[in-house]
């Protein structure tokens, strides 16, 4: 990943619109245009304070002038006077932000020594920036900074080179050599650093200190190039802290998608880096509903774009947690082909219009001039939130927990992601435990949200079915086993065929659906009639083993007899034909877990609904 970053770095160092990028100072206002900033500057001509504040609008094209740097941390100081000023339209409120910034100040010019100007001399200053209140405007943002002699920070080599001794001190000091191979470029270099810590890879940490290794020796194990850190540093700032838009948010991780050039010249690498930018950049409510892991839109271009998926090119895929200014690394993939994407992007689309007819959500017009919108379900691994919309659940919903606000993600959630773009295998128990521990919370807070239970087991089987598809739990797909699959089958025994790699050709699976359906026919009965589902507290909270489903078969169909006066006739015929099946079934090895048996019986109840409504539809058509 470093080697990509260097390679994205050094090609993009030498165009003059992202020369800024390499620079240790920042631009505070990057989305800003026109006169919507300013910049008030205290004047100091032959170390005199002049009486007036000056202003002028802001520049992109000064920030190198400017010589602004953010300050990190509550006690943290510019390296130079110029920071952020708070405006408030109240005045007082303002009045404490000017107090706070003067604060600053005077920390600046203690810390680093200036002599352009003396402590008594910054009070001066506090008192005419609470004057300059009311020629602030709130639609405008402000910055403070001073200048020496008609002179900015920036036009003073000795203002720049604090800057780059701060930036960068950090990487050499107590660890730097001479005359070695920079580990980076593989080319000899008269000096080395041994600090480097660009995307948290770092040599300083206590982990990297045990059996008496010293610190002061990294430079042993990752020496580095001045040359090379910075143009690091660089593409960090582009790819990370920039308003380019290449890091994404994913639920409190990030992550990026970078090329990686296996050889490439620098022409193309910057002709395909800058049109890579480009459409990392570009946004859509379509994109989004088409993409895999959240809201990118690149993987799409990456399939579409004949100069992205180049033969020379691979991807890296890295998720992160910032953490400070360090980053916690959760996974990163190296090296996915573009044939993959194709590959998980083509199964994908196969997967959702497969499952189109169960997945699918209605939502009625709200009035007679509008039309009911029928919103189909995209795999993800984020899922689709709208306000006042259903919720279409993800890969993630599976394998995280809410704690608060914060999403956590469970481990075998970058397994996951590793498998759907590595193509390992997953381990099948462990992917239908995730789904039943969600489905089973669904079902015990079904009167609170009814829909939930049964939206959690078609959205998770349809997922199952795209790992499947893609060979991470079973070796043949449908298409191989020449089984028609263009479209889900809505009757039993079509929906047995279709998925028999699902039920294995195992009689007790089979057994635990049918008992699942025959189950929902009497809840739905139950809540007809009786407005409750009393029968809901003889299923264990979905927890079930073959004995507990014998146990429930024999009071169904008790309770079911009690209901023969209410039974449509198709539902007879459906008892007559799965009641000596499920019999038979549950005597069978038991060669299965709980949780395959639990998932299969909640398949059913959820799936009778929709057998039911599909020869419903039938019958009216004829």
């Amino acid at each position: 990943m470093l080697k990509s970053f260097y390679t994205i770095g050094k090609v993009l160092s030498q165009d003059e619109k992202y020369s800024e990028y390499f620079e240790p100072w920042a631009n505070p206002f990057p989305k800003v245009k026109g006169d919507e900033a300013k910049v008030l500057f205290a004047e100091i001509k032959d170390t005199v304070l002049m009486d007036e504040l000056t202003d002028e609008f802001f520049s992109n094209q000064k920030v190198n002038s400017y010589l602004y740097r953010k300050v990190q941390g509550a006690n943290g100081t510019n390296l130079v006077p110029t920071l952020l000023l708070q405006m408030d339209s109240n005045i007082e409120k303002y009045a404490d932000n000017v107090r706070k910034l003067i604060k600053k100040v005077k920390q600046s010019i203690v810390n680093n020594g200036h002599k352009f100007i003396s402590i008594e001399q910054i009070d001066t200053i506090e008192k005419k920036l609470i004057e300059y209140h009311k020629s602030m405007s709130n639609d405008k943002r402000y910055m403070f900074s001073m200048k020496i002699d008609n002179k900015y920070f920036g036009d003073f080599e000795e203002y720049k080179e604090l800057f780059r001794e701060e930036a960068y001190s950090k990487y050499y000091k107590d660890s730097k050599s001479v005359n070695k191979v920079c580990s980076i470029t593989y080319k000899p270099s008269s000096e080395v650093w041994g600090r480097v810590d660009t995307l948290g890879f770092t040599v300083d940490a206590v982990s990297f200190s045990r059996n008496g290794f010293n610190v002061n020796d990294s430079y042993k194990m990752f020496p580095v190039s001045p040359e090379a850190v910075k143009i690091l540093e660089g593409a960090k700032r582009i790819i990370i802290d920039s308003d380019l838009s290449l890091t994404r948010n994913f639920y409190g991780l990030k992550y990026f998608i970078l090329p990686h050039f296996i050889s490439a010249k620098d022409e193309i690498v910057k002709e395909i880096i800058n049109s890579f930018i480009s459409k990392s950049s570009t946004n859509t409510l379509d994109g989004e509903s088409n993409s895999i892991i959240g809201n990118e839109t690149i993987i799409n271009e990456i399939i579409e774009s004949e100069e992205l998926r180049r033969n020379d090119i691979y991807y890296d895929i890295f998720f992160f947690q910032p953490n400070n200014a360090q980053f916690l690394i959760k996974l990163h993939l190296s090296d996915v082909l573009p044939s993959r994407f194709k590959e998980i992007f083509d199964t994908k689309k196969r997967i959702q219009e497969r499952y189109r007819l169960i997945n699918r959500i209605l939502i009625k017009a709200k009035n007679a001039k509008s039309s009911d919108i029928i919103k189909n379900y995209e795999i993800n691994f984020g899922g689709f939130y709208e306000k006042g919309l259903p919720p279409m659940y993800g890969i993630k919903d599976y394998f995280s927990q809410k704690v608060r606000t914060d999403t956590v993600f469970h481990p075998y959630f970058y397994k996951v992601l590793e498998a759907v773009f590595y193509g390992n295998k997953l381990n099948k128990e462990t992917i239908l435990q995730a789904f039943m521990e969600t489905i089973v919370i669904a079902f015990k807070n079904s009167k609170d949200n009814p829909n939930d239970f049964s939206r959690h087991v078609k959205t998770s089987f349809t997922i199952y079915q795209f790992f499947n598809e893609l060979k991470l739990i079973n070796s043949i797909t449908m298409e191989e086993k020449n089984i028609e699959s263009s479209e889900i089958a809505l009757n039993i025994d079509d929906f047995i065929l279709q998925h028999n790699d699902f039920f294995e050709n195992s009689d007790l699976k089979k057994g635990a659906f049918y008992l699942g359906i025959l189950t929902n026919i009497l809840l739905e009965k139950q809540n007809s009639h009786l407005q409750n589902k009393p029968f809901m507290n003889q299923l264990n909270g979905l927890n079930l083993d073959v004995e507990q489903m014998k146990k429930i078969h024999l009071k169904l169909i008790d309770k079911l007899s009690q209901y023969n006066d209410k039974l449509k006739k198709s539902e007879h015929e459906l008892l007559e034909k799965l009641n000596p099946l499920i019999g038979r079934n549950l005597i069978k090895k038991n060669d299965l877990s709980r949780t395959e048996l639990s998932y299969s019986f909640s398949l059913g109840m959820v799936m009778q609904k929709e057998f039911f409504y599909h020869q419903l539809n039938n019958q009216k058509n004829s």
